[in-house]
């Protein structure tokens, strides 16, 4: 056990060693937590944070630190997670899945644990179509381990075979390892108060702690900034294709919820809990774009390429990839060639297909 002092002397510490790598997220300058440091800023004098890596075994803790959340915390969310349609499959394994072993493991060891929270997402089982998705887990032809023992080894190619093995196919490498994750869970720690929430496309706030906050590079806002900027001209899709769009703040209220339901009383692990808007709130992509438009012509975004931007949905993939050429590559081309001759280094730029 900790005495006062040697928690204090501990958090300093590593807000020093956050600091350098994150001066931001260390001193909480973000503007969502404004209201929280004018309201109650006693409050984050109880965070302590502690430096790791998903990807890494132990989370890539220290000992010590391991040791402290072994012996005072009792409820973890696990949010953690590489968002990313285009990365190798064992890259994205490590991340999302064999990163939660690493949890498990570190759960079994807490003296006090009252719930284990996992952010899996909706589209875990968007393979299976035209049927409504049940809160239950959605079981894998193989046991997951298999799949586990094979990332270990880091024998890509029989865990490749194995997962063209489970079909249908997922459209990504991102929603089967979630898929995956929530197999771990019901393979290896059923027996854990393990609540798993899926949320759908997570947006910005709707009311709370300040309404429609976001931050820029978090999911779909990033398409929505890039559209605005005017960088985004063209977008591959079908324009009447529905998006499940979810608010960050209920979301988190989701996860506060399924703590308090699997710490508090009993109930069948993994508890899983679909964090979707009703059909009521679905919306077409090209509703979504016009409404862009508007905000965008109404609202302009700062350092944007253009003063009235607009996005083209093409759902014909052979036209897009002309459009692609037309609107992104040759002025990128144009422009580098003109920071050539002025004598400077191109930027580098994520494309967004």
């Amino acid at each position: 056990m900790h005495s006062r002092n040697q928690i204090h002397i501990y958090t300093c510490e590593i807000k020093e060693k956050c600091a350098a790598r994150d001066s931001k997220r260390t001193n909480f300058q973000q503007k969502i937590f404004e209201k929280l440091k004018e309201e109650t800023p006693e409050l984050l004098e109880k965070v302590h944070l502690i430096a790791g890596d998903i990807s890494l075994p132990n989370l890539g803790m220290k000992e010590a630190d391991a040791q402290l959340l072994i012996q005072e915390v009792s409820i973890i969310f696990h949010c953690a997670a590489i968002i990313s349609f285009t990365k190798p499959l064992d890259f994205i394994l490590r991340s999302n899945t064999l990163s939660l072993c690493s949890v498990l493991e570190l759960c079994r060891k807490m003296r006090k644990l009252d719930a284990l929270v996992y952010t899996s997402t909706v589209y875990s089982n968007c393979n299976r179509l035209n049927f409504p998705l049940k809160e239950m887990v959605y079981r894998l032809p193989f046991h997951a381990n298999q799949f586990i023992d094979l990332l270990i080894n880091q024998d890509n190619v029989k865990l490749e075979d194995l997962v063209g093995h489970c079909k249908p196919d997922w459209p990504n490498f991102y929603t089967f390892s979630k898929c995956l994750a929530e197999n771990v869970i019901m393979d290896t720690a059923s027996d854990l108060p393990i609540a798993i929430v899926r949320p759908s496309v997570v947006i910005n706030t709707w009311k709370k702690p300040i309404p429609g906050y976001a931050e820029e590079n978090s999911g779909i806002i990033t398409l929505i900034v890039g559209a605005g900027k005017g960088f985004v001209k063209v977008f591959h899709a079908d324009p009447n294709n529905k998006m499940n769009l979810v608010p960050v703040d209920i979301v988190s209220n989701a996860h506060v919820l399924a703590a308090w339901r699997v710490g508090t009383k009993r109930c069948a692990s993994p508890f899983v809990v679909n964090c979707t808007a009703t059909e009521r709130f679905d919306i077409k992509l090209c509703e979504i774009n016009k409404i862009l438009v508007e905000l965008g012509d109404q609202f302009p975004l700062p350092q944007s390429f253009e003063e009235h931007s607009r996005m083209i949905i093409v759902p014909n993939k052979f036209l897009f990839f002309i459009c692609k050429v037309y609107y992104h590559y040759l002025p990128a081309v144009v422009l580098d060639g003109f920071i050539r001759i002025l004598g400077k280094k191109p930027r580098q730029y994520i494309e967004i297909n």
